[in-house]
């Protein structure tokens, strides 16, 4: 076994080398090593507040209005004393470019 995997060094046996099963067992043993045990993952899991996250629903609300708004030109507003005026960012080759215009 020349080879070592690089995160857990587990021995990797050459395709023409033969294998047996105390070299098995030393692989099943680091294997088993550095592995979480079944309580280990449970506690983990266990402080996952899942109330936080979010509903199916809300993703792709969420999502909707995302396409919506990078499909706009001018998503965004401001106004300026009386005048109003919408903007955004487009990309003209290869340059970000801004652009406004007057809502009227």
């Amino acid at each position: 076994m020349a080879t070592n995997t690089p995160n857990l060094n587990i021995p990797k046996p050459d395709g023409n080398e033969y294998f047996n099963r105390t070299q098995f067992n030393a692989i099943l043993d680091v294997i088993d090593l550095n592995a979480a045990t079944k309580q280990e993952v449970q506690d983990a899991v266990g402080n996952i507040d899942l109330s936080k996250l979010a509903t199916k629903e809300e993703v792709n609300t969420v999502d909707s209005a995302l396409t919506s708004h990078k499909n706009d030109y001018l998503p965004h507003k401001f106004i300026d004393g009386a005048t109003t005026y919408r903007y955004g960012f487009s990309v003209i080759n290869g340059v970000l470019t801004f652009n406004y215009e007057e809502v009227v």
